[in-house]
């Protein structure tokens, strides 16, 4: 009886949390609820995330991991199963710490769309503050992008 009851409250706990990834789209999420009323919101994703990094690096669609390797010296053989290099549809953000990749979260551009900042360069930590921007699309859609 005791084994079965650690094991169902191992199930609730696990059921209960939440991946990093989806903490920080229920964020990015909450934020956009503001553009109900404004005509931009200010994202801080060094406060959005609770794990340890000290860059961001946004890697939009088509991008070649090969040549992010050789530019940044850090090894993207981990994100080959992503399909940035042929997808148009998400970006990649990547958090980097000591020159490796601690997360990386793939995020639809339907949700909303990072690729306009994503710069080839590396953001510090420090440096992470961007605004959420609504725009229509048509009548009763709109689209939602991510400015410096």
């Amino acid at each position: 009886m005791k084994k079965y009851t650690i094991f169902l409250l191992m199930i609730l706990c696990l059921a209960c949390e939440q991946n990093d990834e989806s903490l920080f789209l229920a964020k990015v999420n909450e934020a956009k609820e503001y553009l109900n009323t404004k005509d931009s919101v200010t994202i801080n994703i060094d406060s959005m995330t609770k794990f340890n990094w000290d860059h961001l690096l946004v890697i939009p669609p088509y991008s070649r991991l090969e040549n992010l390797e050789n530019k940044f010296g850090v090894n993207f053989n981990q994100l080959e199963d992503t399909g940035i290099e042929t997808n148009d549809q998400k970006c990649i953000l990547v958090f980097i710490e000591d020159e490796k990749i601690i997360k990386y979260f793939e995020i639809l551009r339907g949700e909303v769309d990072f690729s306009s900042i994503a710069s080839n360069k590396l953001f510090n930590r420090n440096e992470t503050s961007f605004n959420i921007i609504k725009e229509k699309e048509s009548i009763d859609r709109y689209r939602y992008f991510v400015k410096e």
